[in-house]
């Protein structure tokens, strides 16, 4: 593909950066309706600092500032959720969603669940965030909120050299009554049409922090799988000890009755004490040697512990 000839022919954006893109969402966004983009491609084509830089360049004109705030980078329900709620409409919040087909996907969000995500994205609207999210491939995210997208990209090429990013982009309008998807190009104000766009990448500060973040979640899920094989094999172990031994574990009503008459007590005694009748006292007592417990067994338990 000769991106050279393409600018010849006014094909491609080669003067300003994606100016006509973020021109088009902020046109959105002050008419008070919901901005979203998203950002398609192959793993390693550069989807994510594709979204930075854009989010930087439209933080460029609502805030004055070249800059985005990783922490703004999310790729969970918890941390965009936590987002949303501390956000206020004056804020002019530009929000970064990582594999959205992962959050939001087309499968898994039927029913009740499907009713939470379009809650989640009207909030959104309603708290005036600009949303980017990226996925590597289309349609895999749930059919609702792939209407809501007002322009869609596609990467197409990375130039690690001169550090650009060159992609396709097209307005997207959906049609409330078909629920069919129309595209349309963008439009120079010379009356040509823009198909490709390229975009510089984003501050390299800024993707490291990001970049560090993703290296911290692997370390925080190899650690939390590890805590639950750990917390399994906890669990074989006792589960077979008690295979062994014939025994099953106790509620903590009947460890403490058990107690209280190794101890010397009466059942009417535990039974005064705990507010009971005698039969309950008796029954859980019988529960207990049914299990392989004895009275016996914890007159021995009481001495090891004094000892």
């Amino acid at each position: 593909m000769n991106f050279k000839d393409m600018s010849e022919e006014k094909q491609i954006d080669t003067l300003n950066e994606v100016k006509l893109l973020i021109k088009y969402l902020l046109f959105i966004y002050k008419k008070g309706k919901f901005p979203m983009l998203k950002v398609l491609g192959h793993p390693g084509t550069g989807k994510s600092g594709a979204c930075i830089r854009i989010a930087e360049l439209l933080n460029l004109r609502l805030h004055g500032e070249l800059y985005f705030d990783p922490q703004y980078v999310v790729d969970n329900l918890q941390d965009l959720i936590e987002i949303i709620i501390n956000t206020k409409p004056e804020d002019k919040r530009v929000v970064v969603i990582e594999e959205m087909s992962a959050l939001f996907n087309n499968r898994r969000f039927m029913g009740k669940e499907n009713v939470s995500a379009n809650k989640i994205f009207d909030t959104m609207r309603k708290k005036g965030i600009i949303v980017i999210g990226n996925y590597p491939v289309n349609k895999t995210v749930d059919s609702h909120i792939e209407q809501m997208f007002n322009i869609g990209c596609e990467i197409i090429n990375l130039d690690k050299i001169n550090k650009k990013y060159f992609m396709r982009a097209v307005i997207l309008q959906t049609n409330p009554g078909t629920g069919k998807t129309y595209t349309h190009l963008f439009k120079t104000e010379d009356g040509f049409d823009v198909r490709f766009f390229n975009l510089r990448w984003c501050d390299e500060e800024t993707f490291k922090t990001y970049d560090e973040g993703k290296d911290e979640f692997m370390d925080n899920l190899y650690k939390n799988l590890l805590a639950k094989q750990l917390s399994d094999k906890a669990k074989e172990r006792k589960f077979l000890a008690e295979a062994i031994s014939g025994t099953k574990p106790l509620t903590e009503n009947q460890e403490h009755i058990m107690t209280e008459l190794a101890k010397g007590k009466t059942t009417e005694e535990i039974a005064k004490e705990t507010n009971r009748v005698e039969g309950s006292i008796r029954s859980a007592r019988a529960l207990a040697f049914k299990k392989g417990y004895s009275v016996a067994d914890f007159k021995k338990k009481l001495e090891d512990e004094k000892e």
